[in-house]
């Protein structure tokens, strides 16, 4: 964005010919490479955001929504302002540090964090808020979209655009540009994201050292989920230039707020601060130096000035706290530390698999950041099988010393492993009535505790040396004891894994894992040694279109007597399932579970297409509801299965993602199931 000693680039009107749509998107393709800056450039801005609120329709089911429990009672207009420093790479935020928040909001909560993706568009680049909605501006989707071009006076045009086909990820407005330079100078959009409905009107900068961002940006919301129904007017003023100190951090001070403010509010704003606080808000600074508020008392007067709360209200809150929204926060001296709790009790986080059954999950993040390279995070998931009656949890722990270096721990409990090995033994070696069939003896729960890191000697290889350590013990204990055998098994095993990315970030990993298992060790009895190896490539395609492939082979070298438990790293059974992006790609859907422990080698593919605009989204009637559609081709082969073949077909919008898949084991048809999950207000 900021480039210094930019030349302004002119093109003459006429340099393309007539003016087609081909040469006004040239034109403004040639615009933004000409000021684009450099990839690893860091540039830091300042951003004011408020927001009005106004909440026509509600029922119980708002607390429910995440982020929307603190408007489910009480006013229906509600104002809240955020003073946020972005640091930006390559255009594209990095960083995100909310100085001054301040509102009508019951204790400053977010409310309707879904408005924050509103924060920067880039309607340059092929995508106008991060991952989501194709830019009509960028040359890459003109195949998406009808033009219809008017020219102005001055060396102006007005461009409308519209979607050939009705999509969630596509809009429709118009455009003012410059002929001369091929800066556009105003646009305006309508369209949907994650439940809202949306307009935003953009006017751009004239900054050199911002010229591909907004100045000003105003947008009109619309949300109606159950009868619920919300308007919220926002606007944003880009670039901002009043600096605060380092040290403030998540402010809630009114008047440092006040001071910051680049514009006046409008008088509906006013009157909701007036009703709330029972004061007129300060005169706008217009200084570019600010004195912050340092006075504690009187910072805390101008949060905290909420009317009394009765003994009920005060429990809901904390029921609405602990049980239905997200629990977040900060901490540390410059909020350096951040935590991210799900929600304890959200019927929004089921799913559902013809395997697993109904599942529920949890997630909680937390870091914290020592300085801009090394930093320290934690993730604990959770999840319930109710099919199973299981608990499963998963928690890595990571330490980033550098970009080179970090040391990774990770702690697992509840998970299921099968091994059909031992009761096949204990069967042929007690010849006795005991039915051993109806007993669950090859049902272990594997408890495993992993340590490891990883040093990159560059961005093209890299080293991975750890250890493992499992102890999976029977479900059902009884037959082990009537058989005299060991119903507890443990294993302990260094490991080393090789990397190698032949073109750096933008091509394939491939890697090599050795593992071997070592006997005597913290009680193990158990010697093994396995070799696998995986290419996994994620290629990015245009307008949002996206091929992945995984390929592997596994092979056990080796295996003493009572090494029951084939446990591969790249080919196993995810007890924790996880949305659309998680595990959808690269993963067997209908494969049993007993499968994953069973052969001494693998050999497996995994092939995915995913695209906006593919099959169902071309419809006229359902294509408007169609975020992304994926196919899904699927390859294994093990001692027994030659091979086991999986296809599907799968979809997700802003309500749920679902897909069909049917198999072929042995050249026989398998089985056809399915796979359902919510994905109602993920970004809230």
């Amino acid at each position: 964005m900021a480039i210094q000693g930019l030349t302004a680039l002119c093109i003459p009107p006429n340099a393309f010919g007539s003016l087609s749509v081909d040469s006004v998107i040239k034109r403004i393709t040639l615009y933004h490479d000409s000021v684009s800056q450099c990839p690893s450039q860091k540039v830091t801005t300042n951003i004011y955001a408020g927001f009005h609120i106004n909440v026509d329709k509600r029922n119980s089911t708002m607390m429910l929504i995440p982020s929307m429990y603190s408007i489910a009672k009480g006013d229906r207009e509600y104002v809240t302002e955020f003073y946020t420093t972005l640091t930006l790479e390559g255009g594209k935020v990095k960083e995100v540090d909310t100085k001054v928040s301040t509102g009508t909001v019951p204790k400053n909560r977010d409310v309707m964090t879904i408005m924050k993706q509103f924060a920067l568009p880039t309607i340059y680049r092929e995508t106008i808020y991060g991952e989501y909605l194709l830019s009509p501006c960028n040359k890459y989707n003109r195949k998406v979209y009808r033009y219809r071009i008017t020219k102005l006076t001055a060396g102006r045009a007005e461009v409308v655009f519209r979607p050939k086909v009705r999509n969630t990820q596509l809009v429709s407005g118009k455009f003012i540009m410059d002929l001369n330079t091929g800066k556009i100078l105003s646009i305006k959009f309508r369209g949907e994201l994650d439940m809202v409905k949306f307009i935003v009107s953009l006017k751009m900068s004239s900054d050199d050292n911002m010229p591909l961002s907004p100045k000003t940006s105003h947008t009109n919301i619309k949300f109606s989920f159950l009868g619920n129904k919300t308007r919220t007017q926002c606007i944003t003023y880009y670039n901002c230039q009043k600096q605060l100190p380092t040290t403030i951090h998540d402010s809630h001070d009114r008047s440092l707020m006040d001071s910051l403010r680049p514009i006046r509010l409008s008088p509906a704003m006013e009157k909701v601060y007036e009703r709330k606080f029972g004061s007129k808000l300060y005169i706008v600074d217009t200084t570019d130096s600010i004195t912050p508020n340092t006075d504690d008392s009187t910072a805390a007067d101008s949060v905290q000035q909420y009317e009394p709360m009765t003994t009920n209200s005060k429990f809901l809150n904390k029921l609405g706290d602990y049980f239905i929204e997200r629990i977040k926060g900060s901490f540390g001296t410059k909020a350096q530390g951040s935590y991210r709790l799900s929600p304890l009790i959200n019927p929004l986080y089921l799913g559902y698999s013809n395997k697993k059954g109904i599942t529920y999950k949890m997630k909680l993040n937390a870091g914290y950041n020592f300085n801009d390279i090394s930093n320290i995070s934690m993730t604990v998931n959770a999840g319930y099988s109710f099919k199973q009656r299981q608990l499963y949890t998963k928690i890595p722990m990571r330490y980033t010393i550098n970009r080179k270096l970090y040391v990774e721990t990770q702690f697992g409990i509840g998970n299921r492993i099968t091994s059909s090995e031992i009761l096949d033994r204990i069967k042929h070696e007690k010849y006795d009535s005991i039915r051993w069939d109806e007993m669950n003896l090859n049902y272990f729960k594997d408890m495993y505790w992993k340590i490891k890191s990883k040093y990159s000697f560059n961005n093209k290889w890299s080293i991975i040396p750890g250890i493992a350590y499992h102890r999976r013990s029977a479900v059902d204990k009884s037959g082990f004891i009537l058989s005299g055998e060991p119903h507890k098994y443990h294993s302990f095993a260094p490991l080393i894994k090789l990397q190698y990315s032949p073109l750096a970030e933008r091509g394939p990993i491939i890697s090599i894992d050795y593992e071997r298992g070592i006997k005597g060790v913290i009680h193990s009895n158990t010697n093994y040694e396995r070799v696998e190896t995986d290419v996994a490539w994620k290629k990015e395609l245009h307008r949002m279109r996206l091929f992945s492939m995984k390929v592997g082979y596994g092979l056990y070298t080796s295996r003493s007597k009572g090494a029951y438990f084939l446990d591969y790293t790249n080919f196993h059974y995810e007890n924790i399932p996880g949305g659309w992006d998680d595990d959808w790609t690269g993963e067997f859907q209908l494969l049993n579970s007993n499968w994953y422990n069973a052969s001494r080698y693998y050999l497996r593919g995994n092939f995915t297409y995913e695209s906006p605009l593919l099959i169902l989204s071309k419809l006229p009637l359902v294509g408007r509801y169609i975020e992304m559609e994926r196919i899904y081709s699927n390859i294994l082969f093990t001692d027994q299965l030659h091979p086991y073949i999986e296809c599907g077909y799968g979809m997700t919008n802003k309500w749920f993602s679902t897909g069909a898949f049917f198999s072929v084991s042995n050249k026989k048809f398998g089985e056809v199931g399915i796979r359902f999950g919510l994905e109602l207000f993920r970004d809230w």
